[in-house]
């Protein structure tokens, strides 16, 4: 998922496909979706932290009219969460 993310970033920052930066958020969709609801029972803080970018993230690689500027900011801001909450499980 990180990874994903971090090529979100980096698509944002070079040329800004869009086609390819709707692939991306569709594969940050899809690896949310695999342990989300483990997220949600065992870590219901960190659910609602982590959503409160991701969602947005998410929806906005699927706007028509992408800002990327909040696409950068959206993933930056779900990159650090889901690395806090890594570290804070280790």
């Amino acid at each position: 998922m990180l990874q994903s993310i971090n090529a979100m970033g980096t698509e944002v920052s070079t040329k800004a496909d869009v086609e390819e930066i709707q692939k991306v958020g569709k594969e940050i969709s899809s690896a949310w979706d695999s342990i989300e609801k483990q997220v949600e029972d065992e870590y219901p803080d960190w659910y609602e932290r982590i959503e409160k970018n991701l969602y947005p993230l998410i929806g906005e690689s699927g706007n028509p009219d992408k800002d990327p500027e909040k696409i950068k900011r959206l993933s930056e801001a779900t990159k650090e969460d889901l690395q806090l909450f890594l570290e804070e499980m280790k």
